[in-house]
């Protein structure tokens, strides 16, 4: 149940940008999405894998997307 949870909570903040051979590209909307994914990837690929996109995918590369608002030094 806490697995689905968190798929539906991170359904609209993770994209794939793209499959390039065993990797699986991954742009995540907040650090803490991100580092969900890093921590659940063990768990995350095997499923992954049922789906004939992502048959060969070994791994995930996973980015956090800057939101454009930049840090403002005075």
């Amino acid at each position: 149940r806490r697995q689905r949870q968190m798929c539906i909570r991170d359904r609209y903040n993770v994209e794939v940008t793209k499959i390039q051979g065993p990797v699986a590209h991954i742009l995540c909307r907040s650090a803490s999405t991100a580092t969900r994914m890093r921590f659940k990837a063990p768990e995350i690929l095997p499923l992954l894998n049922q789906l004939a996109s992502f048959s060969q995918v070994q791994s995930l590369n996973l980015r956090v997307a800057d939101d454009g608002g930049g840090s403002k030094l005075d």
